[in-house]
């Protein structure tokens, strides 16, 4: 009996202590389970401690503000009322719930090319809270700035263009110096006459030194003026010919009396007739001035001559000219305009229009698709530029070609403005730093992480001491159950020896 008993209470203890072999085998595997769930905790406290969030700053990263929607698509002081397009990878506007609407209206779809002129009125009225009057006004008088400016810009190049040429400006006595030498006279002096001859020659004479100086210049004018200097020549023939001819053959007393009192260029003395240098000089350019030849007119109020060279004639001169007044007059007018058009609308109001347009006519020429999550949420923002799925997209005005009227009408098929798409990283505004918040929020997380696997690693510990200390104790029962069965064993069995 007493060998029966020892047997099971052995048994049961040999069972318990492989029972709690069992327990400490699962709790040890628990706290490597614990283990590794406190390094899975400080892997991502450390994460969060190297992350990144995306912030604007104006001033080189001095200072920042967050980076939303707002900040780049809305207008406002960090983007200097300046839009800054976020696009995806195709160039498509990202539109929000707000801009949604008149998106549609524009570009039905999102479809690029859409019609910005025929709503453009009642999309600023509701987006600035300017009446629709005021903006139609401020549309008329713009349109009107900007007629008078291309007028003005046009009159200009064509003024620069002819200016740059040569042109000199010279008195009819220094014109008179390219003449050569003619009659003995050089033109050097203004003083003096040239000597045609008796009645017979001086006609042929007179129409020789014209000829000789109508060839002389030719090589002085382009040919335009050059033909018009000939002309002027052929006038002077013309008018002193029939009076040389007609003198002495019963031509009419003032006639005569003109030649004699040296009143006109060609002057008698004794019947030989003569050119007085001064006189035949003015006549000679008076002609050449009712021949259309350019001149001005210098602070004395004396007449100029112009002598053009590299392809510019007369007729380009006085083009040149009138393009100056031309110019003038619009930039005159250009100043008007533009006085008045601050009278219209403040210079708030009017960096707001500036705004909504540039926004829109983006719209137009790029096309949009809809993403309203980039407005309520700025996480989500930011993981969108940060793994380059959005993208920040510049506008400058295409210089090569203006494309659009003040009332937002397209002139053209050539985008009124050139953009430039670029990665977050390349953009000189937006810099990624170091998120205190998160920071602190990954801290307080780790703590509460930390606070949960070290309570349960406690009472894992607890239990384990527990059930080392009970099987330190089943084994010294074992042993004891042990002695006294083989000392039962050893004492039945004795017997029989």
């Amino acid at each position: 009996m007493g060998m029966g008993a020892s047997q099971v209470r052995l048994l049961a203890l040999t069972s318990r202590q492989h029972e709690i072999g069992r327990q400490l085998q699962h709790y040890s595997l628990e706290k490597q389970s614990l283990t590794r769930e406190m390094q899975k905790i400080s892997k991502n406290y450390n994460q969060a401690l190297q992350g990144k969030v995306l912030k604007w700053s104006n001033n080189a990263g001095v200072d920042y503000v967050d980076l939303s929607y707002s900040t780049l698509m809305r207008p406002n002081s960090a983007n200097s009322n300046k839009p800054v397009l976020l696009t995806n990878s195709s160039g498509k506007i990202i539109i929000d719930q707000k801009y949604k609407k008149y998106a549609e209206m524009i570009s039905p779809e999102g479809k690029i090319g859409g019609d910005w002129a025929s709503n453009r009125t009642k999309i600023l009225s509701e987006l600035t809270g300017i009446p629709e009057s005021t903006i139609d006004k401020y549309a008329e008088t713009e349109q009107a700035v900007y007629d008078s400016y291309n007028v003005h810009d046009s009159a200009a190049n064509e003024r620069d263009k002819i200016g740059s040429k040569a042109i000199s400006h010279v008195s009819a006595q220094a014109f008179a110096r390219n003449w050569g030498t003619v009659g003995g006279h050089d033109f050097k002096s203004t003083s003096g006459s040239i000597n045609l001859g008796n009645k017979l020659v001086a006609t042929a004479n007179l129409k020789n030194n014209l000829q000789t100086i109508a060839m002389n210049m030719e090589k002085y004018l382009p040919e335009g003026d050059a033909e018009k200097f000939k002309a002027a020549c052929d006038d002077f023939y013309d008018t002193y010919e029939s009076i040389i001819n007609n003198y002495g053959n019963g031509a009419s007393n003032d006639t005569k009396k003109s030649v004699e009192s040296n009143s006109l260029p060609i002057r008698c003395s004794g019947n030989k007739f003569s050119l007085d240098i001064e006189d035949f000089i003015e006549g000679v350019m008076k002609n050449y001035m009712n021949q259309g030849g350019s001149y001005d007119t210098d602070s004395k109020g004396n007449v100029r001559y112009s002598i053009a060279k590299d392809g510019i004639n007369s007729d380009s001169y006085n083009k040149y000219l009138e393009s100056i007044n031309t110019a003038n007059d619009a930039l005159e007018e250009y100043k008007t305009k533009v006085d008045v058009d601050n009278q219209i609308m403040t210079a708030d109001q009017e960096s707001l229009i500036n705004f909504y347009d540039q926004l829109f006519t983006a719209v137009v020429e790029n096309g949009w698709i809809d993403d309203n999550m980039v407005s309520n949420d700025s996480e989500y923002l930011n993981q969108m530029l940060q793994n380059n799925e959005y993208y920040i997209t510049t506008m400058a005005k295409n210089e090569n070609e203006e494309t659009m009227n003040a009332n937002g009408e397209r002139k053209s098929n050539v985008n009124k403005y050139v953009y430039n798409t670029d990665l977050w990283s390349n953009t000189d505004k937006i810099f990624a730093v170091n998120d205190e918040y998160i920071r602190q929020e990954a801290l307080t997380d780790y703590e509460y992480q930390k606070s949960i696997i070290s309570a349960k690693e406690s009472r894992v510990d607890e239990r384990m001491r527990n059930l080392e200390t009970e099987q330190s104790a089943i084994k010294q029962m074992i042993q004891g159950v042990e002695q006294v069965r083989n000392k039962n064993v050893e004492r039945t069995f004795s017997i029989f020896t």
